[in-house]
């Protein structure tokens, strides 16, 4: 199975900050999940956009309010304020959610004492307030083994089923999909089959590869992946064009594939 992926959302301006989170990086590895932690990325592109696409795709989502500088109101106490970049990103999460339809599994942490602001002030998640990073990581601990990431069984028979079709795939056959998916905006989408089999051309004989072979591992890429139902071919009727299609139940599947290959980021 396809690990799951825990966007981390904690401070970097001073050393605490960091070291808190790689901390609960680490306490989700343990777990058999991938944590992404904005320290770590070294993307050469626009990093807000890496950030959004991590933000977009994470299958759950843990968030650290910690202390960083005093709010003053008249006639009241002062109150600690956190990372502004924090409580956006959860604001992106929450809206997400949103139009999804459905909820995403967050844990939201906040130092005690600390004002809480954005959403969050509005939210049916409440923050779980925090004395020190021992309590923040047992809680999260016990929230990581409990229900919220376990694998419905449907989905988990879906996901063996394709682990079973893919095993012995070449680099030729996912060079096939990764095109049909490049080609494809959302599920269920179909592609010119003409147009893959250009683009798989050009792509393989700049590794050397004769026409012949070209044509031999292309047609047995694409007739493979039709066998096993992975994709579809469809004839449309009146014009004479073959188009492609990644079978619904198998699209997820297949882009988290080619994430873990380093094929499509």
């Amino acid at each position: 199975m396809s690990k799951k992926r825990i966007f981390v959302s904690c401070g970097q301006r001073t050393t605490g900050e960091r070291s808190l989170g790689q901390k609960i990086i680490e306490r989700i590895q343990e777990h058999g999940m991938m944590g992404f932690f904005a320290e770590e990325a070294h993307e050469p592109a626009d990093l807000n956009t890496y950030l959004f696409i991590q933000l977009q795709r994470c299958d759950g989502f843990v968030a650290a309010l910690q202390k960083r500088g005093e709010v003053h109101y008249p006639g009241f106490p002062t109150k600690h304020r956190a990372s502004v970049w924090i409580q956006q990103e959860i604001a992106i999460l929450f809206y997400r959610s949103f139009l999804l339809g459905r909820p995403i599994p967050m844990r939201i942490y906040a130092e005690r004492d600390m004002i809480r602001e954005g959403l969050i002030t509005m939210s049916i998640i409440n923050p779980i307030d925090f004395e020190n990073e021992d309590h923040l990581l047992e809680n999260l601990t016990a929230w990581l083994k409990g229900p919220a990431f376990e694998e419905q069984p449907v989905l988990a028979r879906r996901e063996n089923l394709f682990q079973r079709r893919i095993q012995n795939y070449s680099e030729y056959d996912w060079l096939v999909l990764e095109l049909i998916a490049a080609h494809s905006r959302n599920p269920g989408d179909t592609t010119n089959h003409s147009i893959i089999r250009r683009d798989f051309f050009a792509i393989v004989k700049e590794t050397g590869l004769s026409d012949h072979d070209a044509d031999r591992t292309y047609n047995a890429g694409w007739s493979k992946l039709i066998s096993d139902g992975v994709i579809t071919r469809t004839d449309e009727r009146g014009t004479g064009i073959t188009v492609l299609r990644i079978e619904t139940q198998w699209w997820e599947l297949v882009l988290d594939e080619l994430r873990n290959r380093a094929r499509i980021t």
